[in-house]
């Protein structure tokens, strides 16, 4: 039995995974902080408005200057469980990032 089946390694491995997913997660909130975004709730209504912060729960997060079909809310809270997608424009950072030539 070699080294790379034992449940240590096993459990080494995964808990590298999680925490580089916690990463990439907390790296995509601080990216969003402060960014317009678009936001595809659970019954279809397409809202807009400014990402400002998450609940440390992450239950809910904040936009100000929502954009809805029937106005605009200085702040909002917004309930992640009714939240489909948020998206926003990434073409300012693009530049940034090169493709790999093979």
């Amino acid at each position: 039995m070699g080294y790379e089946c034992s449940p240590e390694y096993a459990e080494n491995e995964e808990q590298k995974q999680r925490t580089e997913l916690r990463e990439r997660y907390l790296r995509l909130l601080s990216f969003l902080g402060g960014r317009e975004v678009e936001v595809e709730m659970l019954d279809r209504t397409h809202v807009t408005g400014k990402f400002m912060a998450i609940k440390a729960d992450q239950t809910h997060y904040i936009v100000d200057s929502l954009k809805t079909p029937i106005g605009v809310v200085k702040r909002a809270a917004l309930r992640m469980d009714d939240t489909l997608v948020i998206s926003t424009d990434v073409t300012d950072v693009l530049p940034h990032f090169r493709a790999s030539s093979c």
